[in-house]
């Protein structure tokens, strides 16, 4: 067996290493689907899209195309629709959801959501997703409106809370992550929790309620539940310290 030489590693090799994330295997249990994010060698932005490879034989293939960010798949229960999020056709925006069928054709958009979307999850009935938003910050909405404003940016940060920062983020938004529900057929979407101190987070169907794990401004963190439909707050599970901030 010939013994491979080994050499120094130079930048140029970044180029070559491409990321692996979000790993998500189908219902079936036939094939995953994944994220692969590349970096441009031209313009040295960091592109994503989807994959997918069988989990027998043959090999992994491109699913979706195109210098954008597309990410977080997920499989309908049914296994002939994948979810996910991109930023195709507005990169100036945050992304939004889009369903394409598994079996090939173009992606369409789902969501138009005035807000960063995260923790993408299908009902067991196909019928919904389940999602986090941060709704884009009033002071936000009006600079994009105003070109003026636009073109001069951010010029003063006022916050009223200790944790405000965060490393590989910068300065955090005033709105609040919080749980809401897309139909998967309109694209309709509701706001279905609203705090102005906690974060939900990680959410997922059971079967008689939604889960979703709430943070506030401290080290607490609680389990919270809501009954699918009602318009009751949510019912929390636990409370522990967790030490997050």
């Amino acid at each position: 067996m010939a013994i491979r030489k080994l050499r120094t590693i130079y930048a140029e090799d970044l180029y070559q290493l491409n990321v692996v994330s979000e790993v998500r295997i189908s219902p079936d249990g036939k094939n995953v689907v994944y994220t692969v994010q590349r970096v441009d060698r031209k313009t040295e932005k960091k592109y994503s899209n989807l994959w997918v490879a069988p989990t027998g034989n043959g090999e992994p293939h491109q699913f979706t195309t195109g210098d954008q960010h597309d990410g977080s798949g997920r499989w309908s229960p049914d296994g002939n629709q994948i979810a996910f999020l991109s930023d195709r056709g507005d990169k100036e925006n945050p992304a939004q959801i889009y369903l394409i069928p598994f079996s090939g054709g173009e992606a369409k958009r789902l969501s138009q959501i005035d807000g960063e979307i995260d923790d993408l999850s299908w009902s067991p009935d196909g019928k919904q997703l389940l999602c986090t938003v941060r709704k884009l910050d009033a002071e936000t909405l009006e600079r994009e409106k105003d070109e003026q404003k636009k073109k001069l940016g951010v010029v003063v940060r006022q916050y009223d809370r200790l944790f405000y920062k965060l490393d590989g983020v910068g300065y955090l938004a005033h709105e609040r992550w919080h749980l809401w529900s897309v139909d998967a057929h309109s694209g309709k979407a509701k706001q279905l929790t609203d705090h102005p101190v906690y974060d939900e987070e990680t959410p997922a169907f059971q079967r008689w309620h939604r889960l979703a794990q709430r943070h506030a401004t401290n080290d607490r963190s609680e389990l919270h539940t809501r009954t699918p439909g009602s318009c009751s707050s949510t019912t929390p599970m636990t409370n522990q310290r967790t030490g997050l901030f």
